[in-house]
Formats: C-alpha cells, sequence, structure tokens
C-alpha cells in the first residue's frame, strides 16, 4: 500500500507533531493551565522555528526509521540527541529573530522534557 519513502515521510511528519504537541503542552503547563490565544500568536515565530528545525534534524538523525524496528538504546540516545538538537535550533533561530521576545527562558526545558517522553 505504502511504499518506503512514504512510510519514512509519514513517520517524520508524526515526529515533528510530537514536538510541535510537546511545545503547545510545555506552554500550558508553564501558563498554569490558563493559556489565552494571544500568547500561542506570540509564540508563533518560535512555533514555526521548532517545527522546520524538527524536520531537519529528525530527518538527518534518521528517527522515522526507528518505529518499524525494535528499538533498542542506541535509538532513544539518538532520539535524544536529536531532540536536544532541535530545541537548541529553535532556540538559536528565535533568538536570532525576535531574541526571544515572548518565549519565557522555561520554556525549551520544559518542552525538551515533554517532546523527549513522547517520542520515547
Amino acid at each position: 500500500m505504502y511504499d518506503a519513502r512514504s512510510r519514512v515521510m509519514l513517520m517524520l511528519l508524526l515526529d515533528v507533531a510530537l514536538v510541535l504537541t510537546a511545545t503547545v503542552a510545555a506552554v500550558v503547563v508553564r501558563e498554569n493551565f490558563t493559556v489565552s490565544p494571544n500568547k500561542f500568536v506570540d509564540l508563533a515565530p518560535y512555533l514555526i522555528a521548532t517545527a522546520c528545525c524538527a524536520v531537519v534534524i529528525l530527518f538527518a538523525a534518521k528517527t522515522p526509521h526507528g518505529i518499524w524496528r525494535f528499538s533498542n538504546r542506541s535509538d532513544y540516545g539518538r532520539i535524544l540527541v536529536s531532540v536536544m538538537l532541535v530545541v537548541l535550533a529553535a532556540s538559536v533561530a528565535t533568538f536570532t529573530y525576535d531574541r526571544l521576545a515572548h518565549v519565557s527562558r522555561s520554556l525549551p526545558h520544559i518542552q525538551m522534557l515533554f517532546a523527549a517522553g513522547l517520542m520515547i
């Protein structure tokens, strides 16, 4: 039904969606579960940077291939390193764009914990 390339792209899309879900969950937890819609509008540059960095880094780290076979310790290490690189790259990209104007300083740390938990 699906060839290998479409499976990899589907898994990459799923991984990027998990990273973005972790970002939204981190914002909700950081704001004590009282988030206004304007907060997500303010965080749009960070969310876009996170999505772009996740596509590039997760594809380069070959994390989409991990679900189709048994995972082991090296797969978990690769996922953790790639999540750390995604958060770091998104933070650097947003810092160069607007100096992390609307991003709280604890958000990347919370995002990293949620993303690692969701992807493993």
